[in-house]
Parts: structure tokens; C-alpha cells; sequence
């Protein structure tokens, strides 16, 4: 900020500008005043969030639960399509119950992520080999 007021100075009274040197105003002849340093801002403290309330809890399970169902119909329905589900919302999920463990904590150590990505690879690779087995059973004699 103190190098805008190094090129110029306006005047309070009709704000033209000067040159930083000259004590009066070339327009109005009045007294200039020294520039005034302004303080930088003070940064916003960062919002604290609550831990998981009851309310968020139910709708948790709620969701669990119409997951669980909608991916029991297509599996029942269309067993592709069912694997494709269960294929694209199982890592969501895992993330979505390790996420609410890791904000409790301060930080997440590098073994608790490599951890969480082998159980999320373990569960895709699982469900891969159980299509597969559903795949073998139902199209092939």
C-alpha cells in the first residue's frame, strides 16, 4: 500500500494529485498530510465444526438404508447394472464413514490413508470376483 502513495498524493479537500514532494496543494494551496499506513486486515478465525448430531446420524442411516435397497433391486432386476452400483457407491461410502473418523482427529496420518485405500481395493477387487462368479453362474451352463 505505501507504494501508491509514493507516486501521488491526493489532496483531502479537492483531490487532485501531487507530485510526493510538494508540502501544498497545486490546485487549492492547502496542507498536505502524511500518507497514513493502514493495518492489514486481520484474517477470519477458522469455523469450528460440530461433530455429527443426532439428526445427521438418521439421515445416514436412512441414506445406508436407500442405498442397500435400490442396490438390492438392480442386483435382483439387472445383475449388471447392480454390480456396476455396488462397483461405484461401496468407495464412496468407505470414504464417507473413514471421513467421519478422520474430522475427529486433527490430522490423518499417511498409514491411516494407505490403510483406508487397500480396504476400499479389497472391496472392489471382491465385488469384481463376486461378478465375475455371478457372471459364470448365471450365463454359462
Amino acid at each position: 500500500m505505501a507504494d501508491t502513495y509514493t507516486k501521488t498524493r491526493i489532496c483531502p479537500d479537492c483531490c487532485a494529485e501531487n507530485p510526493p514532494d510538494v508540502p501544498h496543494c497545486w490546485l487549492c494551496y492547502r496542507p498536505l498530510t502524511p500518507p497514513i499506513e493502514m493495518a492489514a486486515p486481520k484474517p477470519l478465525p477458522t469455523p469450528h465444526l460440530a461433530g455429527p448430531t443426532v439428526a445427521g446420524r438418521v439421515l445416514w442411516v436412512f441414506l445406508l438404508l436407500a442405498l442397500i435397497n435400490v442396490g438390492v433391486g438392480l442386483l435382483l432386476a439387472a445383475p449388471g447394472l447392480g454390480v456396476v452400483f455396488v462397483i461405484l457407491v461401496t468407495p464412496v461410502m468407505v470414504r464417507m464413514f473413514m471421513g467421519n473418523r478422520a474430522e475427529r482427529s486433527d490430522a490423518q496420518s499417511p498409514a491411516t490413508t494407505i490403510g483406508t485405500f487397500f480396504i476400499i481395493l479389497g472391496m472392489i477387487v471382491t465385488v469384481g470376483v463376486a461378478a465375475l462368479v455371478a457372471f459364470y453362474v448365471t450365463c454359462l451352463p
